[in-house]
């Protein structure tokens, strides 16, 4: 049995850990209640542009949607702009989590690719290295604790919506089952994800992972 003081200790420990953990979301990334929409510009501008985060639905490129129906409080940082987080170039494109929850919070990693139809299966190859630098660095820095995230990884494709799960085109199921077990991670790959509360996002299917 766990004593009274044991209990105390462990929550303060707890509480300071969130909020070491949190710092430098808070620090580099916003906050929403709100749906957000996240595109890449870079190659479509040449550089001029690159990842943006919005709250409006993009009418010139084709977008992620992080549906939040639930108003659910949540960070969201764009790591294109924030590269110095990572440590370096290969990082994903963005990071958002649950700001609050009340054991463990989700936390998604986000890259996109905009390829043609034949490039998905090897882009999603590349994605998913990138997905796994971004959410070891966070790790093996403290950024984010592994014993407080429920870790989701999703690969999108804007332009091809029609060809989801993207996952498909590179990845057996027995793979997919073996990252959620291993490396206690989810893998999606969608253009649009539902948050469900500060603990759990959904797929278009509605179905909780």
């Amino acid at each position: 049995m766990i004593s009274g003081r044991c209990l105390i200790i462990m929550e303060k420990r707890n509480s300071k850990t969130e909020k070491v953990e949190l710092e430098e979301i808070k620090r580099n990334g916003e906050m929403y209640d709100r749906t957000i929409y996240v595109a890449d510009y870079t190659n479509q501008t040449n550089s001029q542009r690159g990842v943006e985060i919005s709250t409006q639905r993009p009418n010139d490129i084709s977008s992620f949607v992080l549906v939040n129906r639930s108003k659910v409080d949540f960070y969201a940082v764009n790591l294109d702009r924030n590269k110095g987080l990572t440590g370096g170039e290969t990082q994903c494109e963005c990071l958002c989590c649950g700001a609050k929850a009340n054991k463990k919070r989700w936390v998604l990693f986000l890259e996109m690719k905009y390829c043609l139809d034949k490039n998905i299966g090897e882009r999603s190859r590349e994605a998913l290295s990138q997905l796994r630098h971004t959410r070891d660095y966070f790790f093996d820095n403290n950024l984010l604790d592994p014993e407080t995230c429920r870790v989701y990884f999703n690969i999108s494709i804007p332009d091809y919506s029609n060809l989801e799960p993207f996952t498909q085109f590179s990845f057996s199921q027995n793979e997919l089952l073996s990252m959620k077990i291993d490396e206690k991670t989810v893998l999606w790959g969608h253009n649009r994800i539902e948050i469900l509360n500060g603990s759990y996002l959904g797929t278009p299917s509605g179905k909780r992972k």
